[in-house]
């Protein structure tokens, strides 16, 4: 479903500038990269999306500007189900995964973001995260870490790419601490830990 290699934003896809200047234009594209997960999707055009998170968040801002329409997943009236193309969540308890299913189409995308505290929020719960997300009906379920955190993302890293792991955290060190960390990085990845440590969790699945 999804490259194995760094994401990073694509030039190529700013936005038209809008009325109003150089200003309206930065803060448009400032928006647009936080939506650069988009280019792991099977299709980056949003379409439809879901939401399941606070309002004035600014990932709920930015899908306004750039899906073809946002609807609130705790204002939906019943029937709606099977209607969007993507679901997104955003900091939700595993309860609100089978209501996100239970509205997006056959083969539909869900996006969910994990945001741990640090010193606040035990490391394995984000793994168990995953695991529900596979239980509530999704396939290829995939992890990522959106470095270093969600707004001022400038690269997503597959946890499940030892390389990639360890090109950003080994990334411009020498010597003993490099090769140090590097051992880490690898022992964390065959144990299947690598969830654990990160601060900004993303997960992509498809619903079946």
């Amino acid at each position: 479903m999804m490259s194995d290699s760094l994401v990073e934003p694509v030039p190529g896809d700013a936005p038209a500038a809008p009325p109003g200047g150089d200003k309206q234009l930065d803060e448009l594209l400032q928006r647009s990269r936080r939506l650069d997960w988009r280019f792991l999707l099977p299709d980056p055009n949003l379409g439809r999306v879901v939401y399941f998170g606070p309002a004035d968040d600014p990932l709920r801002v930015a899908l306004a500007d750039f899906a073809d329409s946002v609807a609130d997943g705790d204002s939906i009236a019943p029937g709606a189900a099977g209607r969007f193309d993507v679901a997104v969540l955003r900091n939700q308890p595993v309860e609100a995964l089978a209501r996100a299913r239970s509205l997006l189409r056959p083969n539909g995308t869900l996006y969910a973001e994990i945001q741990r505290r640090a010193g606040r929020d035990l490391p394995w719960q984000s793994r168990r995260y995953g695991a529900v997300i596979e239980r509530s009906g999704f396939r290829q379920v995939e992890a990522f870490w959106n470095w270093p955190d969600f707004a001022r993302c400038t690269k997503i890293i597959p946890l499940h790419n030892a390389t990639a792991l360890a090109y950003i955290i080994v990334n411009n060190r020498r010597g003993l601490a490099a090769r140090l960390m590097l051992s880490a990085v690898q022992v964390a990845f065959r144990l299947g830990m690598t969830g654990w440590f990160v601060p900004s969790l993303s997960l992509i699945g498809q619903r079946e």
